[in-house]
């Protein structure tokens, strides 16, 4: 069989089973697209969590005594109410090495807020000010100002 009776054959067969073969192109079609479209979701959603860790900084640490069983109802563990006890003593320490360019210490709970009669849980992040306002760069005060470090 030479090359020419087999297209011949090939194309009297796709006549034939007409819905088979048109059947069979969709779904090619239609599974390459998909695939297509997965990839693309996938890079996207890789650019977003990218975008949000150089956000954080690719060399900030948070050191937190922490219960890991609690820290995934909140997203993470950064923002995970404490349950053991870090000392000044341990702050004093991390500070005195020379490779950490900032540090401060912290204390986050979660507490319940009131305004106009709205009640809303929400997470408190005790910081000092100058350290918040280099380390968190994507929050923006949409009215008021931030706190300096004259406020009391």
């Amino acid at each position: 069989m030479n090359l020419a009776d087999m297209a011949l054959y090939t194309l009297r067969a796709l006549h034939i089973r007409s819905v088979r073969s048109w059947l069979t192109i969709i779904g090619i079609i239609v599974g390459i697209t998909a695939i297509v479209v997965l990839i693309g979701l996938v890079q996207g959603l890789k650019q977003n969590v990218e975008g949000q860790l150089e956000a954080f900084g690719p060399r900030s640490i948070v050191i937190a005594p922490i219960d890991i069983s609690q820290a995934a109802a909140f997203g993470g563990t950064a923002l995970a109410p404490t349950t053991g006890k870090l000392f000044e003593k341990d702050y004093e320490r991390l500070k005195r090495l020379g490779s950490i360019e900032v540090i401060t210490g912290s204390i986050t709970t979660r507490a319940n807020a009131g305004y106009k009669g709205e009640e809303a849980t929400v997470s408190v992040l005790g910081i000092e000010p100058g350290v918040f306002r280099e380390t968190v760069t994507e929050l923006e005060v949409d009215v008021g100002r931030f706190i300096s470090e004259s406020d009391s």
